[in-house]
């Protein structure tokens, strides 16, 4: 299916970069639900 060891790297950066916005967007929600938190105890 692969036809050479680029296009797998390609793809597997492309993984990476994926996880990396997903743990980014992970992030960015536990921090949105502390600002919540903290808003609703003040």
């Amino acid at each position: 299916m692969l036809r050479t060891p680029r296009c797998l790297h390609t793809i597997m950066v492309e993984v990476k970069d994926m996880i990396d916005l997903v743990e980014i967007k992970q992030e960015l929600e536990k921090m949105a639900k502390r600002l919540v938190d903290i808003r609703g105890s003040l």
